[in-house]
């Protein structure tokens, strides 16, 4: 079995970390968004009546990750020169494969130099070739959109010596290259493997491609496994997991990749058909490989794209290998249907998922399941479909928790990862903990708004009771009551309340009560911090959860600070200047109306 040493990615909803991902996941945040306008205009390409009408797209939105365009190039030694013609996937896999090797351990880029460190690189989109041509023309225009350079640029840069490879295998492309830096590992080819995937989503012409082939969601939706579910929506990221072999001095720290395989569908009705039997052939075969049985499973993330006719497969495939003298349900995630389909970068997306969800012992809901596909065929097959976060139980007492993943590319190769959550150290407590620390940072106010809550109010039991348990305490020294302030759509409150929480008598006590709230909340769901701080009032949340104020005393504080502002002259207004001060004073000379109020920069 192969450790995961370190892990990183960057995901659509801000998943700028594997701690960001989670978060994202557990709080069932929808990161599909209209497509910005620095990719393309929508507007241009969109037309409700695709495909009947030829060149356009019925759909408006995907998911995207954030600040794309943004890259270290004097960090990796590359010139702007060859930056500028650089395909996007390589510059992120660079990046994102650095922070994987770091994460694992590597302090700096030295220390990788002449390594016998592996790249496996999952790729399968080709919309760098869709732009400009005279944009890549030049010195460094062969280089700068090959598929084989995405994998060999991070092993250049980085100055590694082992296996350097780009697979593509369409939607399993990232899984795919899991498994061969996996078996590159078990041969003695390498020391360590980058494993992982990247996909980006440059230009509209794949999207009317599979607009044209009516493969996407018209509603742009990975609707797993319901009964409304019509096609997939384009997504992209990209992921990376470092593996080692464990030793009596390095263990695993995040789990451990038990087992992998790969099978192909052959002749089936279509080229891109899915095909059933194959499924169960490459689970069966990686359990195997894992030296594992299918009831030692707790947790499955689904292959999942969210299509009429290939869920119903994927789950009687998964029945067919999991339901036998099954009694422990088994948990079904569909990561898809909150980041959509990742397509190259997939399989490294869901197995991230799934090293956390074990990692945490908890399974985050799946969006967008109202009512169950009633192809599905449940009788049997004890399976929970999680619309909220949920305990994953041990399948076999004692031996931990074991997920599996599986990825299908549309050409019919498909894969299964097994991973398995990372054995204590002897000496360690019952307790599961991250193995990475944990910050929480609480910031001061500016950003609260009425009613902006209420779905987490509704949705999260342990939100809306800290909640409850806050107004309790600050309604007796509050001219108004909290919640009605708070969520005054909920709690009676007239369309004047909808201002008063801009007030400050009633913003600092606010913002005390939903920060507290949503820390207690992440806690609850498993993600305990190790260092807290603040900035503002966020201290004051801070210095409670770190159990340095009791609570009542904090929220006394809170709203103390708040009284005291609001006894201040009214119509003043401050803004934060990214500047100098020196440069901040010399454009305010001569002004009797503007002043610096504060400093904040680094210590």
């Amino acid at each position: 079995e192969a450790a995961v040493m370190g892990m990183a990615c960057r995901f659509p909803g801000g998943g700028k970390t594997p701690i960001d991902f989670w978060i994202t996941l557990c709080a069932k945040i929808d990161c599909i968004v209209e497509v910005p306008f620095d990719r393309w205009d929508v507007d241009k390409w969109w037309d409700p009546s695709a495909p009947q009408v030829r060149g356009k797209m019925y759909v408006r939105e995907g998911g995207f990750v954030q600040d794309a365009d943004l890259f270290d190039a004097a960090f990796f030694e590359i010139s702007p020169a060859e930056a500028h013609h650089m395909d996007p996937h390589q510059r992120l896999m660079l990046e994102v494969a650095f922070e994987a090797l770091y994460d694992a351990g590597f302090p700096d880029k030295a220390s990788l130099v002449r390594t016998q460190t592996g790249v496996f690189t999952g790729m399968c989109s080709n919309d760098f070739a869709h732009l400009d041509p005279d944009f890549k023309r030049g010195p460094h225009g062969g280089t700068g959109m090959s598929y084989s350079i995405v994998s060999n640029r991070v092993s250049f840069a980085l100055g590694l010596r082992g296996p350097s490879m780009s697979i593509d295998t369409a939607c399993s492309s990232s899984s795919v290259a899991t498994h061969m830096g996996r078996l590159s590992l078990d041969r003695g080819n390498c020391e360590t493997a980058v494993v992982g995937g990247v996909h980006m989503l440059l230009s509209p012409v794949n999207f009317v491609n599979t607009c044209a082939a009516q493969m996407l969601s018209v509603d742009a939706r990975s609707k797993t496994f319901d009964e409304s579910a019509n096609g997939y929506v384009r997504g992209e990221g990209c992921g990376a997991v470092v593996l080692q072999h464990t030793t009596e001095t390095r263990r695993a720290r995040y789990g451990t990749l038990k087992g992998s395989a790969v099978n192909q569908d052959g002749r089936t009705a279509t080229l891109t058909a899915p095909n059933g039997p194959s499924q169960q052939a490459v689970i069966t075969a990686a359990l195997h490989d894992a030296g594992l049985g299918p009831l030692d499973v707790s947790f499955m993330e689904c292959h999942g794209t969210g299509t009429a006719l290939g869920d119903p497969i994927e789950f009687t495939a998964l029945k067919q290998v999991f339901g036998p003298g099954r009694t422990q349900p088994l948990t079904l995630g569909a990561v898809k249907s909150t980041i959509g389909h990742l397509e190259g970068a997939a399989g490294v997306a869901g197995m991230i998922k799934a090293i956390l969800a074990i990692q945490y012992g908890q399974a985050p809901p799946n969006l967008h399941l109202e009512s169950l596909n009633p192809m599905l065929d449940l009788e049997g097959f004890p399976v929970v479909f999680p619309t909220f976060p949920v305990r994953i139980a041990e399948a076999q007492a004692g031996r931990g928790l074991v997920a599996d993943v599986s990825s299908f590319g549309f050409g019919g190769t498909n894969t299964h990862l097994v991973v398995a959550q990372a054995k204590a150290p002897a000496a360690a407590t019952a307790t599961r903990a991250s193995p990475k620390k944990v910050a929480f940072v609480f910031p001061g106010p500016g950003g609260l708004e009425a009613d902006m809550l209420a779905e987490v109010f509704q949705s999260k039991p342990k939100f809306a009771e800290t909640l409850h348990r806050c107004a309790q305490l600050l309604d007796p020294i509050l001219p108004k009551p909290l919640l009605s302030v708070l969520l005054p759509r909920t709690f009676g409150g007239s369309d004047p309340a909808i201002e008063r929480i801009r007030q400050p008598q009633y913003a600092e006590p606010a913002l005390f009560a939903v920060e507290y709230a949503l820390a207690m909340t992440l806690q609850d769901a498993g993600l305990v911090p190790s260092v807290v701080m603040g900035h503002g009032s966020g201290e004051l949340v801070a210095a409670c959860i770190a159990g340095v104020l009791p609570l009542d005393d904090a929220l006394k504080v809170a709203a103390e600070r708040g009284r005291l502002m609001q006894q201040q002259p009214q119509g003043g207004v401050m803004i934060a200047v990214g500047a100098p001060e020196d440069q901040v004073r010399e454009a305010l000379a001569g002004q009797s109306t503007v002043s610096i109020a504060a400093v904040n920069g680094g210590a």
